[in-house]
C-alpha cells in the first residue's frame, strides 16, 4: 500500500508538467488563430468595401472554424497521458497545424502589403512591374485597378493591364490622361466592336469621353461606334 501511494505521488509531477505544457501549447494556438483573425481583417480593411464582401465573410467563418476544430483536435491528441505515442503524434499534429496556418497567414500578410504598394504613389515603377506578376498569379482585379491609378505606372505596363481585360482598369486606362494613345485607339477598334457586350462597351465609351487628353482623330471614330443601349 505504501509503495503504491509514493508511486502514485511521484507520477503526479510528471502529469502535471504534461498537462501545463499541453495547456501552454493550446493557449499557443489560440494565440496564432487570433494573429490569423487580425490578418484577414487587415487585408479585408484595405480591399475597402466590395459587392462580394459577405460571401468572403461567409467563406473566412468557414476557414475559422476549420482551424478551430483541427486545433481541438490536436490539443486534445496532446492531453492525452498514454500511451506514449499518442503525445508523439500530438506533437506532429500540432508541428503541421502550426505550419499551416501561419503559411496563410503570411500569404494574406503578403497580399495586403502588395495591395497597399499598389496604390502608393511612391511605389516605382519596378515594384509595379512585379506587383502586376503577382496579380496575374491571383487574378485579382484590384491590383489591376489600383496599378492603373498610379501615377507612377509606365505606358508598357499600362499595355500589359490592357491585354488583361479587366472591365475596372479598362475604364480607368479609358479616361487617364496618361495612357498611351494606341491603348485608347484600340479600345475604339476592338473593344468597342465587340457584339453583345452592349452595357460594358457604353461605359468604355463614356470613360473615353472623359479622358481630357483624348486625340481628336480618336473622339471622331467613337463617335462612329456610338450605338444606343439595349435593355
Amino acid at each position: 500500500m505504501t509503495v503504491a501511494k509514493t508511486t502514485h505521488a511521484q507520477g503526479r509531477p510528471a502529469v502535471l508538467i504534461t498537462r501545463l505544457v499541453g495547456l501552454l501549447m493550446f493557449l499557443g494556438m489560440i494565440v496564432l488563430v487570433g494573429h490569423w483573425v487580425t490578418t484577414q481583417l487587415a487585408l479585408m480593411r484595405e480591399y475597402g468595401s466590395d459587392p462580394q464582401m459577405p460571401i468572403w465573410i461567409m467563406f473566412v467563418g468557414a476557414q475559422l472554424g476549420y482551424w478551430l476544430l483541427a486545433g481541438g483536435v490536436v490539443a486534445g491528441v496532446l492531453l492525452l497521458e498514454k500511451p506514449h505515442w499518442r503525445i508523439l503524434m500530438g506533437v506532429v499534429l500540432l508541428l503541421g497545424w502550426s505550419y499551416g496556418i501561419s503559411t496563410e497567414r503570411w500569404k494574406l500578410q503578403t497580399r495586403q502589403q502588395a495591395l497597399a504598394e499598389a496604390r502608393d504613389s511612391s511605389t516605382s515603377p519596378a515594384r509595379l512591374e512585379q506587383l502586376l506578376q503577382f496579380a496575374v498569379t491571383l487574378d485579382d482585379y484590384e491590383f489591376d485597378n489600383r496599378i492603373a491609378t498610379n501615377p507612377n505606372t509606365s505606358p508598357e505596363l499600362m499595355r500589359k493591364l490592357y491585354g488583361r481585360h479587366h472591365l475596372g482598369s479598362l475604364m480607368i486606362l479609358a479616361r487617364s490622361p496618361k495612357t498611351p494613345e494606341d491603348i485608347l485607339l484600340a479600345m475604339v477598334d476592338h473593344e468597342l466592336a465587340r457584339v453583345n457586350q452592349d452595357l460594358e462597351n457604353e461605359w468604355i465609351r463614356k470613360s473615353l469621353k472623359l479622358n481630357p487628353n483624348l486625340p481628336e482623330a480618336i473622339r471622331q471614330k467613337l463617335d462612329e461606334h456610338e450605338q444606343p443601349v439595349t435593355e
